[in-house]
């Protein structure tokens, strides 16, 4: 992928993200929407649109697919990486990728349906036989680390760690330079949100607000991106820099052999 290339495809990707962000904007203040327009059914309607962010809805079938193609391209990057310590490494996480499509899909609940199975019954939150919904173990301790790896890996190489040369890890980290572009999307729409959840002046609990409040509550909710299931455009993110990164490893691995 050369540059041009790449920019085309980032700025395809931004195109999408602005759309998701322009219809989230519209279902979320509908309520608000409507009353301005004639020609639109005035509904207390709010919340996010289940066909777009909800279970196999069409943000999760993006990320599904662009995981798969990212492990194919893995997979074909192990047939022919020559350097042994890169073709360890790309076994984790080839084998990291796998739990976490497997995970995604349920196992294949979600296109097959079946009944979850009594075990998964009883401990899983979301009734589905996957783990992730069990405890955070494994759910937000293996988020948080594909969140930092793909936000923060060009960083890591700033470093200028000299075992990362040691063991050919440089060029697994940040094959190439255009993976940052995406690291500073992610980081984009995770800030604003962090800095957001930790203000407590905007937890108002069970009170009467004013005006002013909820303003206030209103307007961290724009600028924090949560007018959207901004947990899934975070994972959507993820997938990007993920099948990104696996094509650049391939391409990487492609012209040592």
């Amino acid at each position: 992928m050369n540059n041009y290339t790449f920019k085309f495809q980032y700025k395809l990707a931004l195109f999408i993200i602005f759309l998701l962000l322009i219809e989230g904007l519209y279902f979320y203040y509908y309520y608000s929407i409507s009353r301005f327009f004639d020609f639109l059914d005035h509904r207390y309607q709010t919340g996010f649109n289940n066909i777009v962010w909800s279970e196999n809805g069409i943000v999760e079938m993006l990320q599904i697919t662009l995981l798969f193609f990212s492990i194919v391209l893995i997979f074909n990057t192990l047939k022919i990486c020559k350097i042994k310590e890169i073709k360890f490494i790309l076994i984790i996480y080839i084998l990291g990728l796998f739990f976490y499509f497997f995970e995604e899909i349920s196992w294949g609940q979600h296109f097959f349906n079946w009944n979850t199975p009594q075990f998964f019954e009883k401990i899983n939150t979301q009734n589905e036989t996957n783990l992730h919904n069990i405890n955070n173990l494994f759910n937000q301790l293996p988020r948080n680390l594909v969140l930092i790896w793909c936000s923060f890996s060009f960083l890591l190489i700033k470093l200028n760690l000299r075992k990362l040369d040691t063991f050919h890890l440089k060029k697994f980290i940040l094959p190439n330079e255009n993976l940052k572009y995406i690291s500073y999307l992610l980081i984009l729409f995770l800030v604003p949100n962090f800095i957001v959840s930790n203000l407590e002046f905007l937890e108002f609990g069970d009170r009467e607000v004013s005006n002013y409040e909820k303003l206030l509550k209103n307007l961290s909710i724009l600028v924090s991106f949560n007018f959207i299931r901004l947990s899934e455009l975070h994972e959507l993110i993820f997938n990007y820099y993920i099948i990104t990164h696996s094509y650049y490893l391939y391409i990487s691995m492609k012209k040592n052999v």
